[in-house]
C-alpha cells in the first residue's frame, strides 16, 4: 500500500473516530480500522491479584521479585497487580483475575485497538481491568467470565491462544 493510500486510509478512520464514537463497539469496525492486521491476544495461566495500597505506601519487594508486576502510584492510591502466588500486605485487594496478553509490539498509532476488544467484553457483560505497557496490552477479567470473554472474542474474530 503506498504512503498516500495509508495517509487517505488513517484520514478517514480518523474522520469516522470523531463522527461515531459509538461504532466503535462493533466488530466490524474495529477490522475496518485495523485492516487486515491479525491480532492474537495469549490467555496466561497465572490468575492474578490486584491491591490497593495508600499512595504513600512503600513498594514490597516481593512486588519487584515477582516475574510479572504491574506498578501504578497517584496521589489517592498505590495500585499493584501481582500473580495471586505473591502476598502482600493491603487496603484492599481483588483476587481471582484472569489475563488476556494482547501479542505485541503495537505500535502507538493504532486505533481502537482496546475498543474493540473491550467492545466486545462489554457487549458479553464482561468487567475488565486493562494494563499497558510500551508494546502491548493486557485485559483483565474475573476467572470465572474467563470462559465467555474468550468464546466472545473468538466470535468477535480475534484470534487467542492459550500460553
Amino acid at each position: 500500500m503506498s504512503a498516500q493510500k495509508l495517509s487517505d486510509r488513517e484520514s478517514k478512520v480518523s474522520r469516522l473516530w470523531r463522527q461515531n464514537q459509538e461504532i466503535l463497539h462493533s466488530a466490524y469496525f474495529y477490522v475496518v480500522i485495523i485492516g487486515c492486521m491479525t491480532l492474537f491476544l495469549t490467555l496466561l495461566d497465572q490468575t492474578f491479584t490486584i491491591h490497593r495500597l495508600s499512595p504513600d505506601a512503600e513498594i514490597p519487594l516481593s512486588a519487584l521479585r515477582s516475574p510479572f508486576f504491574a506498578i501504578t502510584r497517584t496521589q489517592d492510591e498505590l495500585s499493584l497487580v501481582l500473580p495471586g502466588s505473591v502476598e502482600i500486605e493491603s487496603e484492599k485487594s481483588e483476587t481471582g483475575w484472569a489475563c488476556f496478553k494482547l501479542e505485541g509490539p503495537l505500535e502507538f498509532d493504532l486505533i481502537g485497538v482496546m475498543a474493540g476488544i473491550t467492545g466486545t467484553l462489554a457487549e458479553a457483560e464482561v468487567s475488565v481491568f486493562v494494563l499497558s505497557t510500551f508494546d502491548t496490552d493486557y485485559i483483565l477479567v474475573k476467572r470465572e467470565q474467563a470462559q465467555a470473554a474468550h468464546e466472545a472474542l473468538v466470535a468477535a474474530g480475534y484470534n487467542i491462544k492459550d500460553s
